[in-house]
């Protein structure tokens, strides 16, 4: 029902009442109008009636949420966080959020998608030349010696 316009939810509601109160008949028109092969499910159109009969009214409850929004994307916390990440890169996102006073997950977003940090990005990168391969190898083989004694 959510991703209903209002004038398709109106549409069912017609026609539902036209064809003499049939979810299925009301389906059918749906598709035929609107040239859908999937009309909404038989109990979303139900939810749909019960609604309007009780509250005459269809719009979508879930739009008109109530409470601040979820993530709060500003420029100034985006610049908040880009200084606060420059000065303090191994500071959590937990402790981060509780500094700036930003919500843990708006933090989140500004970091990875704004600011472009990555959790656990690797710094440095060490090659292995033969020196390094033959001490490992000796290193297992003394590994392997040491269990097999043991055993």
């Amino acid at each position: 029902m959510a991703g209903l316009e209002p004038e398709k939810r109106v549409f069912l509601i017609k026609n539902y009442y036209q064809r003499g109160e049939s979810v299925e008949y009301a389906r059918k028109a749906f598709n035929t109008k609107y040239g859908v092969e999937s009309a909404p499910h038989r109990d979303t159109v139900k939810r749909l009636i019960e609604k309007f009969e009780t509250t005459a009214n269809t719009d979508d409850a879930r739009s008109q949420s109530t409470g601040p929004p979820r993530v709060v994307i500003v420029d100034e916390n985006i610049l908040k966080v880009e200084k606060f990440f420059q000065e303090n890169p191994t500071t959590s996102v937990r402790r981060a959020a509780q500094i700036l006073n930003i919500k843990r997950e708006s933090l989140r977003i500004i970091a990875r998608y704004f600011v472009k940090l990555f959790p656990y990005k690797i710094q440095i990168n060490q090659a292995l030349n033969p020196e390094t391969m033959e001490k490992q190898k000796l290193f297992s083989q003394i590994l392997s010696s040491a269990i097999e004694a043991k055993n």
